[in-house]
């Protein structure tokens, strides 16, 4: 189990993720936005985590993917009678991800530093989900339903 793997007895699926920008500058902030959706009847509470992957990346010390913001959102269950009526078992959330805090320290140059290119941004409900949307990306998820789904979409930095 990886971390933050069974908080909950419901099944979540996640959606519409969305990376407002497709290029951003070294200083500003990207609002990363996802759907998130209680599959059971239950009510239940949802850690969803946004990780970034840098694939261009020249540093040898980068990490293959890092944590970067995560979110705690409850939710109602589904209604049986009414499976598809929207009463508070789905929501929309926000994960600000800041340019900054991409930011590494760079060995070679003594200093701080935020690599130009492009960075992926995975969510999860796992970080054992994330990697294997960073080992196998054409078998993310199906329909963004499962414990092990992930989202992935990237932006540049300039």
């Amino acid at each position: 189990m990886g971390f933050g793997y069974g908080l909950s007895y419901s099944t979540f699926s996640y959606s519409n993720l969305q990376v407002p920008c497709s290029t951003v500058p070294k200083d500003g902030v990207v609002n990363v936005t996802v759907d998130v959706t209680n599959n059971s009847e239950r009510a239940g509470d949802e850690v969803v985590f946004l990780f970034v992957s840098y694939g261009h990346t020249t540093s040898p010390r980068r990490p293959l993917k890092e944590l970067k913001a995560y979110k705690r959102v409850s939710l109602a269950g589904r209604n049986p009678a009414d499976p598809d009526a929207m009463d508070g078992h789905a929501k929309r959330i926000t994960l600000p991800l800041r340019v900054k805090d991409l930011k590494y320290w760079d060995m070679t140059a003594n200093q701080w530093a935020i690599e130009s290119g492009d960075v992926r941004v995975i969510v999860a409900p796992s970080a054992a989900a994330a990697g294997e949307a960073l080992a196998t990306p054409a078998v993310v998820c199906a329909g963004g339903a499962g414990s092990d789904c992930a989202l992935t979409d990237t932006f540049r930095v300039n």
